[in-house]
């Protein structure tokens, strides 16, 4: 990989940073967190919501949904682009079947359970920039979130008509609209971290892929400073069809511009040092090259603290 992305030059098409992270290990660890967490029985929301359908005849068919969910199981997918998949165990629950004639008395069959079903919810990843006090400071942050009321949503094992199916869907979100519920991914505080601005992130975005030879991960790409995010379809790196090294979970690649125009003067300006980005052009990797150096030594010059004189005699 690295001959490749020195052969290619310009590899991360523009950002700044393209972190690879593998999909398996990553939904390995969500659900070893899952498995901890789910224990936690003081954890559980209720969701009551009804849906109804009209038929010939006059007919309304309800349905009365009661459910109470526990810790979510966060998963990723090469399938839902910049998407998450949040199953949610049943912990208590019915759905009650009823139907009505005209203005006729309701009339409901006996609730089934639904303990022990999963509640499945596909939400878009959000970004959402904000502040924080740490130590009576405010600090800025980039949270990455997944708001309930954005999800699709259906229950497993259910016998559902199309038409349930999809006012189940838009009853769940108007839940999560009154009763807005939001699970926050991670939180990155950006504020003082790092001391150079050319390596702060400013903003980023997730992309899932399969490579050719069917590595899935999860690739993070990265704008710095005060570089403007790129669009969606400029996320992908320039003939590096498979960023994973062999053996390894995860990779980095930092933009050489970044590093020998930015990062290496910066840090390098001190005690008479001075390094100056060079751009080879025609797409290929910057490099660096020293325009002022000083080198510090002790020589130790006891052995020349001597003196020597010679004569003759004619």
């Amino acid at each position: 990989i690295v001959s490749q992305m020195y052969s290619q030059g310009t590899c991360t098409n523009g950002w700044d940073v393209v972190f690879n992270m593998g999909l398996s290990e990553i939904n390995m660890v969500l659900k070893k967190q899952y498995e901890t967490l789910k224990k936690d029985t003081t954890y559980k929301n209720t969701i009551n919501v009804d849906t109804s359908e009209k038929y010939p005849g006059n007919v309304t068919v309800i349905n009365k949904f009661k459910i109470d969910y526990g810790y979510p199981l966060l998963n990723f997918s090469v399938n839902n682009a910049n998407s998450a998949t949040l199953d949610l165990e049943i912990l208590e629950g019915t759905v009650q079947r009823c139907s009505q004639v005209g203005d006729g008395p309701v009339n409901c069959d006996t609730p089934e359970t639904l303990k022990g079903e999963t509640l499945t919810a596909v939400i878009s990843l959000a970004k959402v920039a904000g502040e924080i006090t740490v130590e009576n400071s405010q600090h800025k942050v980039l949270r990455v979130e997944l708001d309930m009321k954005q999800g699709a949503f259906s229950i497993s094992n259910i016998k559902l008509s199309d038409e349930t199916k999809i006012e189940f869907n838009a009853a769940v979100k108007a839940y999560f609209v009154e009763n807005p519920v939001i699970f926050l991914i991670n939180q990155l505080d950006i504020t003082g971290i790092p001391t150079l601005e050319a390596l702060r992130p400013n903003n980023f975005i997730f992309k899932p892929l399969e490579t050719p030879s069917k590595n899935k991960m999860l690739q993070l790409f990265i704008m710095t400073g005060n570089r403007a995010l790129l669009n969606y379809s400029q996320a992908f790196l320039n003939n590096i069809p498979e960023p994973l090294p062999i053996d390894q979970t995860t990779s980095m690649m930092i933009r050489s511009e970044l590093i020998f125009n930015e990062v290496l003067p910066q840090s390098l300006q001190k005690n008479g040092w001075a390094l100056a980005g060079v751009n080879p052009g025609n797409g290929k990797a910057w490099s660096g090259k020293f325009t002022n150096a000083s080198v510090t030594g002790t020589v130790d010059l006891s052995p020349l603290n001597h003196s020597q004189s010679s004569g003759g005699q004619g």
